[in-house]
């Protein structure tokens, strides 16, 4: 069984400017949630033990979540 996932999270999100310039491309909503919510619960429902995210700006990222769950 299966019990780690990478997620490579270390793009810029250049392609989706301007939305990326407010939020990291991972946390932008679909269906009014963010998108790495998604793939996180796949992993869940999977049965997935260990996630490790592979990321350039970490900052970045936690500034992102923090604006969405204020």
């Amino acid at each position: 069984m299966i019990k780690q996932a990478i997620i490579p999270l270390a793009g810029l999100g250049t392609r989706l400017l301007p939305l990326t310039s407010v939020f990291a491309k991972e946390l932008l909503p679909i269906n009014g949630k963010p998108g790495i919510e998604y793939i996180l619960d796949e992993c869940i429902e999977a049965g997935i033990k260990e996630i490790i995210f592979i990321t350039i700006n970490f900052i970045k990222i936690l500034l992102s979540v923090k604006k969405i769950h204020i």
